[in-house]
C-alpha cells in the first residue's frame, strides 16, 4: 500500500483574487496599520531563500506554517522552533501575521509565494512530513538538538520546569515514581516528561536526517 501524504486539510481557506503586488501591499499595510514603505522594510528583514553558512539554533528562527503543514509545525516545535500554526487562517492573515511578527512563511502554495508581501518564505516541496522536516532543518542548517523538547507541541509556548509534587494528581503513578523532572506549559497546562515516547522521537529524527 502506498504511503498517504501527511498534508493537513484546511478547515477554511480564503483565496485572494487580486494578485497585483501594489494592491496586496496596500491591503496588508492597512491590516498592520502602517504605511507601505514600512511594510516593505519589514518583509525584507530576512531572505529565507538564502540560508546562512553557519549553524543556527531554533532560537534564531521564527516560522509561520500554512494550513496544510500542521504535522510539520508540530515536529518543528518538538526541536524547539517557534512555529505559529492555525488550521483555518486565510492567506491574507498568514502574510499579515508573518510580517508583523517577522516570521518566515512555510508553505506549499506557490501562488502565495509569488506575492511581493510573502517574499520571506520557503516553499515546502514534499507532501510527506519527514521530508518536509528534513528540508527545513537542512535549508536553515538548524542544530536540532540544541533546544529539543523545550516547547509545547500544542501551544508553541516555551516550557517551564515544575516540581513533581505539584502535579502528582495529574500524572500516572508509575510516571510519578520513575521520573523526577517535569515541564509544564503555562498556557494549556499540559505536562511533559522524559520517557520511551521521546526515545522514539529521537530515533525518528535520526532516521530523517541520516
Amino acid at each position: 500500500m502506498s504511503e498517504k501524504p501527511d498534508v493537513e486539510i484546511p478547515q477554511k481557506r480564503q483565496v485572494l483574487r487580486d494578485t497585483n503586488p501594489k494592491t496586496i501591499l496596500k491591503k496588508a499595510a492597512k491590516v498592520l496599520k502602517c504605511n507601505t514603505n514600512d511594510f516593505l522594510q519589514s518583509s525584507r528583514i530576512c531572505d529565507s531563500n538564502k540560508p546562512g553558512d553557519y549553524t543556527m539554533t531554533s532560537a534564531h528562527l521564527m516560522f509561520i506554517a500554512d494550513a496544510m503543514l500542521g504535522r510539520l509545525a508540530k515536529w518543528l516545535r518538538l526541536i524547539g522552533c517557534d512555529v505559529v500554526y492555525e488550521s483555518s487562517i486565510s492567506d491574507n492573515g498568514l502574510i499579515a501575521k508573518a510580517l508583523k511578527e517577522h516570521r518566515i512563511i512555510l508553505t506549499m502554495d506557490r501562488k502565495l509565494m509569488e506575492r511581493a508581501s510573502a517574499r520571506n518564505s520557503l516553499c515546502i516541496e514534499s507532501p510527506y512530513y519527514k521530508e518536509q522536516l528534513k528540508q527545513v532543518i537542512t535549508h536553515y542548517n538548524i542544530d536540532y538538538k540544541a533546544s529539543i523538547f523545550t516547547r509545547c507541541l500544542v501551544c508553541n509556548k516555551l516550557l517551564d520546569p515544575i516540581d513533581k509534587e505539584k502535579i502528582k494528581d495529574r500524572i500516572p503513578p508509575y510516571v510519578y515514581s520513575t521520573q523526577n523532572e517535569f515541564d509544564i506549559c503555562s498556557q494549556c497546562h499540559r505536562v511533559y516528561w522524559s520517557g520511551t515516547h521521546r526515545i522514539k522521537m529521537l530515533e525518528t529524527l535520526g532516521e530523517i536526517l541520516k
